[in-house]
């Protein structure tokens, strides 16, 4: 079982790697230097981190929350 899924991520990581050194080779050809090519590319996985991050942003505040009343019930409860 965990064969197939080092197996399965690293072909991932294969096609991720041949995906980057073509958008890299089609930035360079179009007469970007690589070092802009590169940076372009590392802007744009920047903003797509973020938007994941704040994709997330409201599940974590929620458990956050639920962690919260666990920890504030029992204290209210034992002053009662």
């Amino acid at each position: 079982m965990p064969f197939e899924k080092i197996k399965k991520r690293s072909e991932k990581l294969l096609s991720d790697y041949a995906e980057v050194v073509t958008n890299l080779a089609l930035l360079t050809n179009a007469g970007m230097i690589l070092r802009e090519a590169w940076e372009q590319k590392k802007q744009l996985v920047k903003r797509q981190g973020e938007k994941a991050a704040n994709r997330l942003m409201i599940p974590v505040f929620m458990i956050f929350g639920g962690i919260l009343v666990m920890v504030i019930v029992p204290i209210f409860a034992n002053l009662l």
